[in-house]
Formats: structure tokens, C-alpha cells, sequence
């Protein structure tokens, strides 16, 4: 993920914290899943709600424009 994080272009300075953040955002997502959270929710609005992480999570990083 770091190599990733490097080559979208978040400093060398910002890589570590960005790396755990990000890890930290998408395995509480996965926890959450398997605990049964969303379990009221159609495979739909959870698949839309990752993807709405996923974005938040882009506009966060210090680069601005990872893909």
C-alpha cells in the first residue's frame, strides 16, 4: 500500500500515517460487516457506503488525487 501511496503522490513524509489511517478506516468497515452491523441493509447501500468510504478516504490523503 505504501509503494501505492508513493506512486498517487503522498510524500515520503505522510506515507506511514496515511497507511494506517486508511487500514484502520477499511478493516473497521470489514469489522463491522462481520459482526453483523449492516446486516439490515441490502449487499446494495453496503456496497454503496464502502464506495463512499473509499471516496472520503481519497479526498483525505495529502495528494489529494489518488485514483
Amino acid at each position: 500500500m505504501r509503494a501505492a501511496l508513493r506512486e498517487g503522490g503522498v510524500s515520503d513524509a505522510e506515507v506511514a500515517r496515511a497507511e494506517r489511517l486508511i487500514s484502520t478506516a477499511v478493516l473497521g468497515f470489514a469489522a463491522s460487516e462481520a459482526a453483523g452491523r449492516f446486516r439490515h441493509h441490502d449487499r446494495s447501500v453496503i456496497d454503496e457506503d464502502f464506495a463512499e468510504l473509499l471516496r472520503w478516504l481519497r479526498r483525505s490523503l495529502p495528494a489529494g488525487n489518488m485514483p
